[in-house]
């Protein structure tokens, strides 16, 4: 599912109680200045039970206005006015755990990404990859989703509060 873009301030990706929609199928928001290869991101996510918002840059993608939990960034390393390193900065000052796949043709973004600590795919990408990439992170932000309830259960319980 590809959502149009809605004006806003800042890209709002709620920290720690998140809110989940009905639709429990995870979030993704794609940023890519390359049309054909945001779209084909999309249809292959929304194909394997992802639903996703696109960006055409990183200042659209900051612009959204989302009002539910994003679980995964994939932005192009290289786009107009700031770049997908740049977008990543800004979202993961909100959601720090947030994993980020940055995609790009250029050989030296592999580096800088991964010093970041974000995932890497490069341009031109087997779409099984993106997809193993993409079920890894999913992986990772469930299971720190869940560690966490477990820690905030534990303190609770610890303080004697109710869950």
């Amino acid at each position: 599912m590809t959502r149009s873009v809605k004006p806003g301030p800042q890209l709002a990706v709620p920290a720690g109680g998140s809110r989940r929609p009905a639709d429990q199928r995870p979030l993704a928001l794609v940023a890519d200045d390359e049309p054909l290869v945001r779209q084909l991101v999309c249809t292959v996510l929304g194909r394997h039970g992802w639903r996703t918002i696109e960006a055409t840059d990183g200042v659209e993608a900051l612009g959204l206005d989302i009002d539910e939990q994003v679980d995964l960034l994939i932005t192009d390393y290289e786009m107009p006015t700031i770049t997908g390193l740049e977008l990543a900065r800004a979202v993961r000052q909100r959601a720090p755990d947030l994993p980020v796949l940055v995609i790009s043709g250029l050989p030296v973004a592999a580096g800088v990404a991964q010093d970041l600590g974000y995932r890497f795919l490069p341009k031109p990408f087997d779409l099984g990859e993106l997809m193993s990439l993409v079920r890894s992170l999913g992986e990772q932000r469930t299971n720190r989703i869940e560690v966490g309830s477990v820690r905030e259960r534990q303190v609770s319980e610890a303080r004697g509060i109710a869950p």
